[in-house]
């Protein structure tokens, strides 16, 4: 409801960690017999990585600098997190966080010296509760302050905090109401305690809210931020001054303009202060000299979109401001950009490798020729998040050593497969963490989910599972060699070679189900990126290697196939045959050959059956047909609740593949009718979920009420 900066500060960055390490599977199979009664969280472990993002920085002499952010243990939990460099070197410090508290972030700091730093943020309850924070530094350690929160608000927070002295600093950020209004909010800090402080709400905004305070003297500071409609959608810029009495809002050449926002202030005098953040066509800064506002040009650099400013720290009469931009090449790279005290001008910063979207937050300047910048790397949930520092030294940019603590990976349950109630497996994917993505798997033993050791592949991404008993499990994805099979033989997990089909490029397998141990059919496509032809893929383990089965396409080259995974045997795509398909699939593998005919064997439909599972596809087919609306609604809604990492464009189409193992190796009750479920059975009360066998747990079935 409430934005600031980019991310609401930290708040939402920790929401986007947790997501993607939470280990949440997107689909789950419940053993028959297991209680139905409800779904409950079980907490399940992540994979180890370096993460953490840094939000501002202050300098307060050359030698010495604090940053601020947050950092998400291997628990899942997001804290909160403080460096320090002295000596030319940063160390991360020990900072508390608010007793029970579900996430915490630091969002601003502020040094007056070198032994004194407040830090201001947010925290949220386990009631989701969103309530502000303040920490100080002695010089030896952080501590948490007791800070008023206002009355009747659900969600405040803190976005920055400007220091004039150690006994008086003010911070400012934003709150909601009962109605669902956001307003500004300011508090500050008397060295004893801290109060709020009346802030007027800019006329004709739903929502608005401070980003950044500067302040020159106790009685003197000026703050920024942005107001919005009822939708979120930008209204133009707020600025508002402190003369020691009261608040007043002045002002701003752009604070009715459409897009506009100020993220960033800097004072140097109550007569001269600058801000910066940006409008629809760019970076945006605007210049204080006392009586009125004015906008100063920026440049962006060549061929840049979507360029931002985030903060800005003046010394003397030049100022550095930092930021992002998409640059020509499609990627989001860190934007310096520096005041000369007569014209604002590009400075190239450089951009961290393995990591994608990459910007700046905050920046200090204790001298003209001496700025410290933070921020990400891999920001926007795009992978793990690292630490980003980079230094100003009068002529460029460079990369500084900043550490990411030991924490959580970012990763992502694809699929799950349980034979047992006390016996589970998920697998999925970790990363990019630095670039590299990797294969995951966790085993539920009935009490507790623990990582499993398993072998990965660069690029390597695991989507689906199926399990014929608790020591016999086959995982399916891909990596940037193409299809990916794993084996669990109850010890260990080893890679299956998988055959590359001919003239299909980049494969991978989306799902499977394996009927026996010996039998088992992964399906997939290929050149999941969309350019060129797209092709099924679908490839059979005979108990000895994978063979691909020959599928007939019905793909429009260069077009991505249209494949919602509607279960029960309809159709799974608008330009795929599956009648004949299945028909030929299962004929070719022999799964209902004469000698099965009357036979009952998992995974194998009578002989007899294989006309009526063709004509029940073709009769799906022509209802689907009249359903084409529908249809492209649940594609889109698909598409939008399951977004995937930018740089593994495989992904991207998991919840979208033909599920041809459905057709293939199901057995014959997975074609009844839903509403033909007898009311005693436990499988009826779950609704939209994907439920195994008790016979067959390799065979799962899906419905959902239209």
């Amino acid at each position: 409801m409430i934005t600031h900066r980019l991310a609401l500060i930290a708040g939402v960055a920790a929401a986007v960690v947790l997501a993607g390490a939470a280990g949440i599977p997107a689909s789950a199979s419940v053993p028959a017999g297991a209680s139905v009664a409800g779904w409950s969280i079980t907490p399940s472990p992540n994979p180890r990585a370096g993460n953490g993002l840094l939000q501002a920085v202050s300098c307060p002499t050359t030698s010495a600098c604090t940053a601020v952010g947050l950092h998400v243990r291997q628990s899942g939990l997001g804290v909160t997190l403080a460096e320090r460099r002295s000596g030319g070197v940063w160390t991360v410090q020990s900072t508390p966080n608010p007793s029970g508290a579900a996430a915490s972030a630091l969002n601003g700091v502020s040094c007056p010296s070198g032994s004194a730093c407040t830090a201001v943020g947010q925290f949220f309850v386990k009631s989701g509760a969103e309530l502000t924070l303040a920490e100080r530094w002695d010089g030896s350690k952080w501590a948490i302050h007791s800070i008023p929160n206002p009355p009747g608000a659900r969600h405040s927070f803190l976005a920055a905090v400007a220091c004039a002295s150690p006994s008086s600093c003010t911070a400012v950020g934003g709150r909601d109401t009962s109605a669902g209004a956001g307003l500004p909010l300011a508090e500050q800090w008397n060295g004893r305690n801290w109060h709020i402080t009346r802030t007027p709400n800019p006329v004709g905004s739903r929502f608005s809210f401070l980003n950044d305070v500067s302040c020159t003297a106790p009685w003197s500071c000026i703050a920024v931020g942005a107001k919005t409609d009822a939708f979120g959608n930008p209204l133009g810029t707020v600025a508002e001054r402190w003369d020691g009495a009261r608040w007043v809002i002045q002002p701003a050449p752009t604070s009715a303009q459409a897009g506009a926002g100020l993220r960033g202030v800097a004072c140097t005098a109550p007569s001269s202060c600058t801000a910066v953040g940006g409008l629809n066509q760019g970076p945006l800064a605007e210049r204080w000299d006392g009586t009125r506002w004015s906008v100063q040009p920026v440049p962006a650099p060549a061929g840049a979109q979507f360029a931002q400013l985030n903060s800005v720290s003046c010394a003397v009469s030049s100022c550095e401001a930092v930021g992002g931009y998409l640059d020509s090449s499609g990627a989001f790279v860190p934007l310096g950009e520096g005041w000369n005290g007569a014209a604002w001008h590009a400075q190239p910063a450089p951009n961290p490798g393995r990591a994608s979207i990459n910007y700046l937050q905050g920046v200090s300047c204790p001298s003209p020729s001496d700025c410290t910048a933070v921020g990400l790397g891999n920001g926007f949930g795009a992978g793990t998040p690292i630490t980003l520092g980079e230094r100003w030294n009068g002529t460029r940019w460079n990369l500084e050593a900043v550490p990411s603590p030991i924490g959580a990976a970012a990763n992502l349950l694809n699929g799950i497969a349980c034979p047992a109630t006390d016996a589970c497996v998920a697998v999925g994917t970790a990363g990019p963490t630095r670039g590299i993505f990797s294969a995951e798997a966790l085993r539920w033993n009935g009490r507790a989910w623990h990582l499993q050791q398993i072998p990965t592949l660069p690029g390597a991404n695991l989507n689906a599972v199926s399990c014929v008993t608790e020591t016999d499990c086959v995982a399916v994805g891909g990596s940037n060699a193409g299809t990916l099979a794993e084996h669990w033989d109850g010890k260990h997990w080893t890679v299956q070679p998988t055959p590359k089909p001919s003239g299909a490029p980049a494969p991978a397998f989306f799902a499977v189900s394996c009927a026996t141990a010996s039998s088992c059919m992964a399906v997939g496509t290929s050149n999941a990126t969309g350019t060129g032809g797209q092709f099924v893929v679908a490839e059979h383990w005979d108990g000895h290697a994978w063979r691909v089965v020959p599928a007939e396409q019905h793909l429009q080259r260069g077009r991505v196939p249209n494949l919602v995974g509607l279960h029960r045997g309809r159709r799974l795509g608008r330009r795929l045959e599956l009648d004949r398909d299945v028909r030929r699939a299962v004929e070719r593998q022999q799964l209902a050959g004469p000698a099965h005919a009357h036979q009952e064997h998992p995974g194998r439909l009578p002989g007899q059956r294989l006309v009526q599972v063709a004509d029940r596809l073709h009769h799906d087919r022509r209802h689907e047909r009249r359903h084409a609306g529908r249809t492209a609604q649940r594609d889109h809604l698909a598409r939008a609740a399951h977004p995937h990492p930018a740089g593994h464009p495989r992904r991207r189409h998991r919840q979208r593949v033909l599920h041809l193992a459905i057709g293939l190796h199901r057995h014959r009750a997975s074609f009844r009718s839903p509403s033909r479920l007898s009311p005693a059975d436990p499988r009826g009360a779950v609704e939209r979920g994907a439920v195994a066998h008790p016979a067959h747990p390799a065979s799962s079935r899906s419905w959902r009420h239209e």
